[in-house]
């Protein structure tokens, strides 16, 4: 939410557009385009008329792709171009933190990707994992779609589907 005092406008992608409005996008999409409708910045999607769906889905839990469970094990720090990385010799990490560089959170592997407290979550019997790829924007949080048709409000997605049925004579 810091992040969305400067900015003016938000453009996603989408991996498909329902007919309800709503829009399946990577996960996390969701999240951002609700702090943007909080702090009144348009949320834009890019989305071609042949990922317009007549389904409707109300959450992203009933149809979803699941991705890999160890994807959300390592964390992978970002690093900054021009500022140099932690090394062996900064004991609690002040000169990296001083410099602008990343500071590991905790244990490390070899390529330098941050472990979480779940790196032996598989031994906990009682633990499953669950890692989404997709989640469902609703149509409130969408400003506009664009498209080869143009910039459309998401709740003319069923019309843009029906002038495309009718014109194809797809059923």
């Amino acid at each position: 939410s810091y992040a969305m005092r400067s900015a003016t406008k938000v453009v996603m992608g989408a991996h498909a557009c329902l007919s309800n409005g709503a829009v399946v996008s990577r996960a996390g999409s969701a999240l951002v385009a609700l702090c943007a409708s909080r702090a009144n910045v348009p949320v834009l999607v890019a989305c071609e008329t042949y990922k317009f769906a007549e389904r409707v889905m109300l959450d992203s839990i009933c149809a979803n792709e699941l991705g890999d469970p160890d994807d959300l094990i390592t964390i992978r720090p970002q690093r900054q171009i021009g500022t140099r990385e932690r090394t062996s010799g900064d004991a609690d990490g002040a000169a990296a933190s001083a410099a602008g560089g990343v500071q590991a959170a905790g244990p490390a592997d070899a390529s330098g990707n941050v472990l979480s407290n779940l790196t032996d979550w598989r031994d906990v019997k009682t633990l499953r994992l669950l890692n989404l790829v997709y989640d469902v924007t609703p149509c409130e949080l969408v400003t506009m779609v664009i498209s080869e048709v143009g910039m459309t409000p998401p709740t003319s997605i069923p019309v843009i589907i029906r002038e495309y049925r009718q014109d194809t004579g797809a059923r």
